[in-house]
């Protein structure tokens, strides 16, 4: 099965001419920003001049010039600079610079300069002033200071453990029939449980459970078992998710869960079809996830892509043609068993986004095959 859509309907070269246009701002952004940097230090070296009395200070004017044009060319690194080399930041106090190396020492290096703005006794206004002589570093160097720091990754962690258990107490038909005659193979009670541990860029999953009427052999034989680890939210890369993880494109038009596309009442401002991405998932709704890897990079301009390789249930029609998998995920059954992950299922597909002044606009798209043939609905 092939899906395709191409949100709005627009062309391919109109879709060109709005990725030049994001690419012209993008350049007019970055121009704009060099001349404000460059006016602040212009400001800072006529302060600067301005103070120095040049009856009692020994300081040359011109190396006050130089030594703050060399400062405004090679920022310093929030993330690395010591206590004397960030008090010849102009703006900069004693106490200030003390609560940055503290902070982030015991709470977490800084991501962005404006992240600055945590810290105690540092404002909106000191952070203006402060912004052409500091960085967080290339690259390479944030991803050293960020990545390999274990604060990044436990900041703000939190583990929760729950378990649920739940029956009815009259008793259903199924339970009264024997197995060989279409009864159920396991007890009527519903086992529910999730470990999970999340922190400002980790989330890791282990979802289990057992339907009622399901067999439980093993502690760690559940019926399902869904798991996920994911990193979120580190710079550039929004997603990268290993495991579980839904996907939303399109409005409910394209893709919104494990299989299914179709429009609902509410296309644009309905939470259950909204335009979400990849997102890690921990439900225990067996059909609505795929598994395999997903990730989403960039910012204004954005790309996203996954691949999900699962068995699904379905209802077998001969030897090489089955039915759309089924959603109800049970298997208490002799049939219902047989009929367990049954079926192939194999999905990978994209999206390419960019923010516009009005919106967004985008291309989304992905291609679904089965193991065997699915039977006209």
């Amino acid at each position: 099965m092939n899906f395709f859509s191409v949100k709005y309907r627009l062309h391919f070269p109109v879709f060109l001419f709005f990725l030049l246009f994001i690419m012209t701002n993008h350049t007019l952004l970055l121009a704009q920003q060099q001349d404000t940097t460059r006016a602040r230090v212009e400001q800072d070296i006529e302060k600067a001049i301005e103070e120095i009395d040049p009856e009692e200070s020994e300081m040359d004017p011109e190396e006050l010039v130089e030594f703050l044009q060399e400062l405004a060319n090679n920022p310093l690194n929030i993330n690395r600079a010591g206590l004397d080399e960030l008090l010849q930041v102009p703006g900069l106090n004693f106490r200030i610079v003390q609560n940055i190396i503290r902070y982030r020492t015991e709470e977490a290096p800084f991501q962005t300069v404006e992240d600055l703005t945590e810290v105690n006794g540092l404002g909106s206004a000191t952070l203006n002033r402060i912004l052409p002589y500091i960085t967080v570093g290339t690259g390479f160097e944030k991803g050293r200071d960020l990545y390999l720091n274990p604060r990044y990754w436990t900041g703000n962690s939190r583990i929760e453990i729950f378990s649920r258990y739940r029956q009815i107490l009259d008793e259903q038909e199924g339970y009264k029939r024997p197995f060989s005659e279409g009864g159920y193979a396991g007890n009527p009670g519903h086992y529910y449980q999730r470990l999970r541990y999340t922190s400002d860029h980790v989330s890791a999953v282990v979802t289990q459970e057992k339907d009622p009427g399901e067999t439980l052999p093993e502690p760690s034989e559940f019926d399902y078992s869904g798991w996920h680890v994911a990193l979120q939210n580190n710079g550039r890369l929004k997603d990268f998710i290993i495991g579980d993880f839904s996907v939303a494109f399109g409005q409910g038009l394209l893709l919104w869960n494990g299989s299914a596309f179709g429009k609902g009442s509410e296309v644009i401002r309905g939470a259950g079809k909204n335009e979400r991405g990849v997102r890690p998932y921990t439900s225990a709704q067996e059909s609505n996830a795929f598994r395999g890897i997903a990730a989403t990079y960039g910012e204004r301009l954005q790309f996203t892509g996954f691949y999900s390789s699962r068995k699904r249930t379905a209802t077998e029609v001969d030897e090489n043609i089955s039915r759309f998998p089924n959603n109800t995920g049970f298997h208490r059954t002799q049939n219902e068993l047989s009929r367990k992950n049954n079926l192939g299922q194999e999905t990978f597909g994209g999206r390419i986004r960019a923010q516009i002044p009005i919106g967004y606009i985008g291309v989304s798209g992905y291609h679904n095959r089965f193991d065997k043939m699915i039977e006209r609905g």
